[in-house]
């Protein structure tokens, strides 16, 4: 089967992806498919990741970077020590999680995404638009969510967005890919 991986900007240019070439094909709901699966990321790409929802998650994260006691709060209440070991390991493992454990932290996979993805109903609600896009995708094509987040918080997000009725019901996310990142 031929698959496409929809990556980033998906938000900002979502209706113009139906009229791009993909492989020297264009690609719309009234020609042949050159594709028969659709690989959509979620975070950043089905939603605006300017809205204040990474901003919120990083917050969390150094948050509970200090409540189970990796780094010692500052007396002084700031996140830069957390920050401060946390961008290095993002930066060479590309997923939080993978980071913290490969500098050997025991983290509960539960705990820290509960954690660390709360509040997501806070800045997301039913995006019509993007419904509505996805709405106008062929119906031949299998659409599938692949993430570096939990399964659970990713649905969590796709319930807020509406967009859960247009996507298989299988979420390739933390869980299945462990500490591999996508």
């Amino acid at each position: 089967k031929k698959c496409m991986l929809v990556i980033r900007s998906l938000y900002r240019s979502r209706f113009n992806l139906l009229r791009k070439k993909v492989r020297g094909r264009t690609m719309s709901s009234h020609s042949s498919n050159p594709f028969s699966v659709l690989l959509f990321d979620l975070d950043g790409t089905l939603y605006d990741a300017d809205n204040g929802y990474v901003s919120h998650q990083r917050r969390n994260l150094f948050e509970y970077i200090y409540k189970t006691g990796i780094v010692p709060r500052p007396e002084d209440g700031s996140v830069d020590a957390a920050e401060a070991y946390w961008r290095p390991l993002f930066k060479q493992y590309n997923q939080s999680l993978r980071g913290l454990r490969s500098a050997g932290n025991e983290i509960d996979s539960e705990d820290y995404w509960a954690y660390c993805r709360n509040g997501t109903q806070d800045f997301f609600s039913a995006d019509e638009a993007l419904q509505s896009f996805l709405a106008s995708l062929p119906k031949t094509q299998k659409k599938y969510i692949f993430t570096n987040c939990n399964e659970k918080q990713a649905l969590e997000c796709m319930d807020c967005l509406g967009i859960t009725p247009y996507f298989d019901p299988t979420i390739y996310g933390a869980k299945f890919m462990n500490d591999v990142c996508k």
